[in-house]
């Protein structure tokens, strides 16, 4: 299979075609910031239009919902404060997504990096790793785009906000209530980390030949880990 000419082309194949990408992210790690550009820039203009049109006071009800530990003092003092930022939420959101997700990279990349000291004999630095890692989160640009269309065939004004995890465990299965004992974690679960778990795994097969079984353990464990601990927690 010919590797991916360009980096538009790396971003398709990512998602049609994800052997042949990631053949060519090897010998091109810097491609990994197109990567991140484009989920960063679709999901924050997802977020900007999620939110357009809604009232301050009803974003500011929805995220109080969750939390029924504050005194009504504490709830209001909490009011006034996001009133004063509820216009804000939208860009605040964006520019919170653009920044947490080259770390979110990193950290993933890293897990990569030293999973494959383990399972494999091939030694790929930590650059290529976190060109692996950022080219596995494209499938968060389908979800985005999936925001959009949500929002755009929705003619009320106010909207759940959690409706923005629209494909998280939460919203697709467990169905639990905010303040409910894992609704936070439930939420916070996107089943497109699946998918995005699966192309770690196939880069894995590509650049380290692993079996499936240990590609796919590779692309699952930083999910696993993260997830896993914060349930236990729970």
């Amino acid at each position: 299979m010919q590797a991916s000419r360009t980096v538009a082309h790396a971003l398709i194949d990512t998602l049609l075609s994800p052997t042949a990408a990631f053949d060519a992210v090897r010998s091109k790690p810097a491609w990994a910031w197109a990567a991140l550009a484009l989920i960063a820039l679709l999901g924050g203009i997802s977020i900007l239009v999620f939110l357009a049109g809604m009232s301050p006071d009803w974003i500011v009800d929805q995220q109080l919902l969750s939390d029924s530990s504050l005194s009504d003092n504490e709830r209001a003092d909490a009011r006034a404060m996001l009133l004063d930022i509820a216009p804000y939420t939208g860009a605040i959101g964006a520019a919170f997504g653009a920044i947490s997700l080259p770390i979110m990279a990193g950290l993933l990349a890293l897990v990569y990096f030293l999973s494959e000291r383990v399972l494999a004999r091939q030694r790929n630095g930590y650059g290529r790793w976190f060109a692996a890692a950022s080219f596995s989160l494209l499938p968060l640009v389908l979800g985005s785009l999936g925001l959009i269309a949500l929002r755009l065939s929705n003619s009320a004004q106010n909207l759940p906000l959690d409706m923005a995890q629209y494909s998280s465990l939460n919203n697709l299965w467990l169905g639990l209530a905010p303040g409910e004992s894992g609704y936070a974690l439930a939420g916070s679960v996107n089943v497109l980390y699946l998918w995005c778990a699966f192309l770690a795994a196939v880069a894995a097969r590509a650049w380290s030949e692993l079996d499936w079984p240990r590609a796919l353990l590779l692309g699952m464990l930083p999910y696993v880990l993260v997830f896993g601990v914060w349930w236990a927690l729970v």
